[in-house]
Order: structure tokens, then C-alpha cells, then sequence
């Protein structure tokens, strides 16, 4: 989803409670000067109590209150702390409410239309366990809306497969999975077989994994090459790579999925980090270029304290535009139970019926739109959605206003605000936010 700027939000939520952008002709310690400013606003004094902002050079970021402002000239003088002597012309903003004041409606805001405005996750990284019904959801997650099963695909079943030894089946020794090869200092890998009573969580499927070490302050990978120069049909000259592997690992950030190689556009590719929460599966994708006939694929681990995961189930395809995969099945019976005070967590996932061992759980949710603190801070929201949002931002600056502001513009501000307030009611009401049902919800029982 698009990230809209505070700073951005901030302007466009200003121009209907009163904004306006100039550019100033110089900057004294006590004025600021925008001879074109007359051209629009010809009344002394308009500007007064209103904010000025600085939005670049030796005072940038700078808020000052306008306490005087003379149309002839355009000069506004302002309260506070002198300003830095700038004759250079800098952008600035006057703002009728405080910037700073205006950061916390905002906050206040996004709180108050959870979950009607909130962002939808979708997040995939939880697999099942043995005997396991109980699963912890990741902060990300506010709210569950929806949990379905995955089927993973087994890797020696996908005949588009171009790998050999995708499920580390073959070992030359104890050591050295048939196929691939272990780079980096002090990185080892070694055969991790599957046992029985208990079954070995570490072998997603068939009789062995990988299990793979990696050194301190090293950087390492396991990667296999991919040569369709000779004895294949396949065309990859120009064609999409798509590579994905199941990792497990409990270190965040460490592990990625990579396509390398000397034609590989903007070698090497590497995919989204690995979570830390035990098996996921890392994908990744890059195109080929127009003299390629073969390509690196594996795991990446970037240089940090010694960490040990384990790999299984790599498949790699050329040409689709997307890595295999399976269809979700829904699941129905399933209770959420919110996160109890000071849990870091998103609550618990509850599945009434236990499932298949080592199966993807998709558990669609919302969260609350994140919260800013400065101009550069993004949240992850666009279109239709905004509108209520910045609504909600002005309601509240208007009900400040209609409490605290000049008693003759009271009632003009109590206006202001109840007709804001409407215009959230009316989106709501109209259910355009309505994309996912209610959640469940179980309140554990109170122990006496």
C-alpha cells in the first residue's frame, strides 16, 4: 500500500481550517518577508496568532506565532525566539493551528476510527506444529477478521522445478547436500534426518533437511547453479526467476532468499528477511538478461553472532510471474483472544479442531494506522481512505478551537466541527470500509 508523509497529510489537512505556502524574499530575526503575499492578502493584521513554519535552510523546522503582519510588503512579525538572518528565498507555511497540535489530532484520530479506517495484513509466516492448536499472532495484528489453511506444495511434485536435490534428500557425505554448495567463513552445513517418536520438526518433508551454520561476523550462503545451456528446452534468455525456499530460524532479519549471477539484471537479488518464528517460506524474484543461460539460487546470511536454521522444500521456476504455491483453504472454527496487558504480542489464534502438522496458517487482520511524530514519518494508507482520516484530524482541531479560541469565533468553529464530524458518520455509515467481517473474539474465562 502507498505511504503518504506527515508532513504531506499535514498541508493537505490544513487547507480547509486555513494554510497557506509562500516563499520568503528575506529573514530577519524578528520578520519574515514575502513581498507577493500583498498580492493575496491585503489586510493588515490577517495573519495574526496564526503559525509560521520554515521549511528549509539555517531555520528549517522552525515554528514561530505570527503576531504581526503589515499587507504592505507582506511582512509578518512573530513572537518567540529571534530567527537566524537568511536573504535567501526559502520555502515557507503559515498554518492557522499549531503544526505540532495539529500531529496530535492526528494520533488521536487514527485511535478514534479503529478498525473502520485501520491497514489490512495478511500475514503468512505461521505454521503448524505437532499436537499444536494454539498459535501467537505478531504484533502487526490488531484484530483477526479471517484465518485460512495452506497446502504446500511438495518440491519433487512440481515438474516446472528446474532444481535437482530440492529437498535435500542427497548427501555426498554427512556434510555436502548432493547439489549445492556452502560459501563463507567458518559457514557449515550438515544432514539433519528425519526420526520418529518424536518426528524431527527440523525435516519439513520427506527423510532429511539442512541444516546450516553460519560463523561470527561472517557473511555465508548456500546456493545451487542453474546451467539450461545445454540439454534443455527451457528458454531463459529475458525470463523471470522464481525461487522459494522453506527456512527455519528463530534469529530476525539474518536470512534471505537470493538469485544471483552474471546475468542476473542487478545481481544479486535478494527477498524479504526472515521473520524469526520458525519455518517460513522466503520467496524471491529477478529477471534474466538477454544473454543468460543459467543463474545462482540459495539463501543469503548477512554477517552478525553465530546463528544456526535449517532449509528444505527449494523450488525454483522460469518464466511465471509468480512462485508456486497452493490454494488456501478457510478455516471456520477458530476463536481469537486479544493480547493481555503488556503482552508483546497480537493475541493468540485458537483452532478448535488441531490441525495438519507443518501446514502455512494465512490470518487476515487489521492494525492501526501508524502514528507520527515528525514531518518525515510515513503511514500506510491512500485514496478514499484518507478522507475520513483527515476529517476526523479537523473535527478535533475544531472542537480545540470552539473550547479555547477568541469567544467571538466560537460558534463559527462548533460549526465547523459538527460538520466534519458528519462527514466521518456519513462515510462510515455507508459501510465503503465494511472489506472484511467482524472478528471473533473470546475473552479467556475469569479465574475465582
Amino acid at each position: 500500500m502507498p505511504t503518504v508523509t506527515w508532513l504531506a497529510a499535514r498541508e493537505e489537512i490544513s487547507r480547509e481550517l486555513g494554510f497557506v505556502k509562500f516563499t520568503s524574499d528575506d529573514i530577519t530575526n524578528t520578520t519574515v518577508v514575502d513581498a507577493a503575499l500583498e498580492n493575496q492578502f491585503d489586510e493588515d493584521d490577517y495573519f495574526i496568532a496564526w503559525h509560521m513554519f520554515i521549511e528549509a535552510g539555517t531555520n528549517a523546522g522552525l515554528i514561530r506565532r505570527v503576531s504581526d503582519y503589515a499587507a504592505n510588503g507582506g511582512t509578518l512579525t512573530h513572537k518567540g525566539v529571534n530567527l537566524t538572518a537568511d536573504a535567501t528565498a526559502r520555502g515557507c507555511a503559515l498554518y492557522r493551528f499549531h503544526p505540532v497540535r495539529l500531529q496530535d489530532h492526528f494520533n488521536h484520530a487514527r485511535q478514534a476510527l479503529f478498525p473502520s479506517v485501520s491497514i489490512i495484513r495478511d500475514t503468512q509466516t505461521i505454521v503448524t506444529g505437532q499436537q499444536q492448536r494454539l498459535f501467537t499472532l505478531p504484533t502487526t495484528i490488531r484484530q483477526v477478521t479471517a484465518v485460512y489453511m495452506g497446502n504446500r506444495t511438495s518440491a519433487n511434485a512440481v515438474p516446472e522445478n528446474v532444481l535437482t536435490n530440492e529437498g535435500f534428500e542427497t548427501w555426498t557425505n554427512a556434510t555436502t547436500p548432493g547439489d549445492w554448495t556452502v560459501a563463507g567463513t567458518g559457514a557449515s552445513a550438515n544432514q539433519e534426518q528425519q526420526t520418529t517418536s518424536p518426528k524431527n520438526y527440523a525435516v519439513l518433508e520427506g527423510s532429511n533437511s539442512c541444516r546450516f551454520v553460519v560463523g561470527a561476523t561472517a557473511v555465508a550462503s548456500l546456493l545451487q547453479s542453474v546451467d539450461l545451456s545445454a540439454g534443455s528446452d527451457i528458454g531463459v534468455e529475458g525470463m523471470e526467476v522464481n525461487f522459494s525456499i522453506w527456512v527455519y530460524c528463530l534469529t530476525a532479519s539474518r536470512i534471505s532468499a537470493r538469485v544471483s549471477g552474471t546475468n542476473v539484471v542487478s545481481t544479486p537479488v535478494t527477498g524479504t528477511a526472515h521473520g524469526g518464528t520458525g519455518w517460513e517460506l522466503l520467496t524471491v524474484s529477478a529477471n534474466l538478461n538477454q544473454a543468460a543461460t543459467g543463474f545462482d539460487v540459495g539463501v543469503d546470511a548477512t554477517s552478525g553472532a553465530t546463528i544456526g536454521f535449517y532449509c528444505d522444500e527449494a523450488i525454483c521456476t522460469v518464466g511465471q510471474s509468480e512462485v508456486v504455491d497452493r490454494e488456501w483453504e478457510p478455516v471456520h472454527d477458530w476463536l481469537w483472544v486479544p493480547p493481555v496487558a503488556g503482552a508483546s504480542n497480537g493475541g493468540t489464534i485458537e483452532l478448535r479442531v488441531r490441525p495438519t502438522e507443518q501446514r502455512r496458517l494465512r490470518i487476515l487482520g487489521r492494525a492501526m494506522i501508524s502514528g507520527v511524530s515528525a514531518d518525515t514519518d510515513t503511514f500506510e494508507l491512500d485514496g478514499d481512505l484518507l478522507s475520513p482520516l483527515y476529517d476526523k484530524t479537523k473535527e478535533y482541531a475544531a472542537q480545540e478551537m470552539a473550547l479555547d479560541g477568541p469567544v467571538e469565533g466560537r460558534p463559527y468553529w462548533e460549526g465547523k466541527a459538527r460538520e466534519f464530524a458528519e462527514r466521518v458518520d456519513s462515510v462510515i455509515q455507508a459501510g465503503h470500509f465494511s472489506v472484511m467481517p467482524n472478528p471473533r473474539v473470546r475473552i479467556p474465562d475469569m479465574v475465582n
